[in-house]
Parts: C-alpha cells; structure tokens; sequence
C-alpha cells in the first residue's frame, strides 16, 4: 500500500481469499486464449456477484458462469449433473433471486458477466418475455438462453423420487402427508411439484417448500430408476461446454 501512494501496481494472484478481500474496481481477469492475452476488469460482475450473495473468489476462478432463477434450482441441477456423470467443478451455478434480497435484474447480469466470463442462462417459463428481449437486444446469444419447456424444474423431477421426497418429509416433520393423491395430482398435470399444497403445515418447515422439497429430490436423484430428460440433458451439457 505505501509503493502504490507514488505508483501504480499490479499484483496477480490464484488466491480466492485475496480475490474475496480486494475492492472490485482493482480486480481484472486475465486470460490467454488463442495466442492473445485478454484482459477484463471485473468491476461491475463482482458487484453483482456480491449483490447475489455469492464470493466472487468463487465465481472468478470458474471457467463458465450458469444463472438460474432460484437456490433451489441450483440444488437440483447439481443433483441432475451428478445423475448424469457432468462435471461441474469449473462451473458456477449463481441463482439470480438470492434468499433475502432484491433480485438482480437479467439485463444487469448478462451485461456485467459477459465481459468477464462465458455466461448462461436457464429460466422459467415466466421469464421468457425478459429472455426473447434480451435476445433481441442482442445482449447475449440464442444458444446461451434457455427457458424450461415445462415452465419450471420442478416439473422435471422423476415420480419415483418424488414420492419418495414426500415421505421423507412427512416422516420428518410428523405430516401424515397423503403422498399418493399428491403424485397423482403432479402425474395428472393438475399441479407442479413446487405448487404442492400442504396448508398450514408449509409453516413448520425450516425452509420454504420449493427449497424443502428441492433438497429431499436432490438426495433421491441419483438413485431414481428414471432417466432425466433429454432436455435436462442436453442443456446441462451446453451450460457446461467450452463451446457453448
């Protein structure tokens, strides 16, 4: 700090500590790809970053950035990754409605991001207005939003866990739950997983029901007998790859 009062200074570091610690108007990325050096100030991402509660010592040292809507989400598709054999240790999953705080808007997102790091965006089905104009405002490319064709994730999730995941609710909590009138309710298209209503029980959860139910399907997934979708697959994949 007393070198830099009468010069500037550049200090690079593969520390997140250091990373977490520094002000966002010094940190830049630098990166060297296809013979050229790039470099990226990373400013206003790290802001965002920080406004969604995440560290950005997390994020900045991923190779790729995936923004989904919820924490929930999030919990899920590492689930659906793990299920699938898709490695997501270079890759930063970053729900865009953070618990407790004003949701950061899409557009600040994608313009602060994709200055820095190869960026995606899954969505639900209400937010497809907001990605078509994104879209068309040329923000960011086609192939690198994509939004659920069934309105939401919850929709993709195996009956077989989920009637497990309610069980182990209603075990939990001493619900006395009637799992099977809700799975059909689900398999009959009356109702999404996350529409689920279980009255005044929802208010002795310790989480809301989306993120309760999310986190007793995550733990099921991996040894459901059903396949995930194709749709689930192919976008987890295109989320992840170098090239998408």
């Amino acid at each position: 700090e007393k070198i830099a009062l009468g010069r500037q200074i550049f200090i690079t570091t593969h520390s997140p500590v250091l990373v977490d610690t520094a002000q966002g108007a010094t940190t830049w990325l630098v990166d060297y790809f296809d013979g050229q050096t790039q470099v990226a100030r990373a400013d206003e991402f790290e802001g965002v970053i920080r406004d969604l509660g995440a560290r950005p010592g997390d994020v900045l040292f991923s190779d790729r950035v995936v923004f989904v809507e919820r924490r929930s989400e999030k919990i899920i598709l590492e689930a659906f990754a793990r299920k699938l054999g898709i490695d997501l240790a270079h890759v930063s999953i970053i729900p865009v409605r953070a618990m407790g705080s004003s949701p950061v808007t899409l557009d600040a997102a994608v313009l602060s991001a994709n200055k820095v790091l190869p960026t995606f965006f899954i969505l639900g089905a209400e937010a497809t207005a907001q990605a078509a104009q994104l879209v068309d405002n040329r923000s960011i490319p086609k192939e690198q939003v994509h939004v659920w064709k069934l309105g939401s994730i919850d929709a993709y999730y195996p009956l077989d866990t989920l009637r497990e995941a309610l069980q182990a609710i209603s075990t939990r909590y001493s619900f006395n739950l009637n799992v099977n009138k809700y799975v059909q309710e689900v398999q009959d298209g009356k109702v999404h997983p996350n529409e689920i209503d279980i009255g005044d029980k929802v208010r002795q959860l310790e989480s809301s029901w989306e993120m309760t139910l999310a986190m007793e399907v995550a733990k099921g997934l991996e040894k459901s007998q059903s396949e995930p979708s194709t749709e689930i697959r192919d976008i987890l994949l295109a989320a992840t790859s170098s090239t998408g």
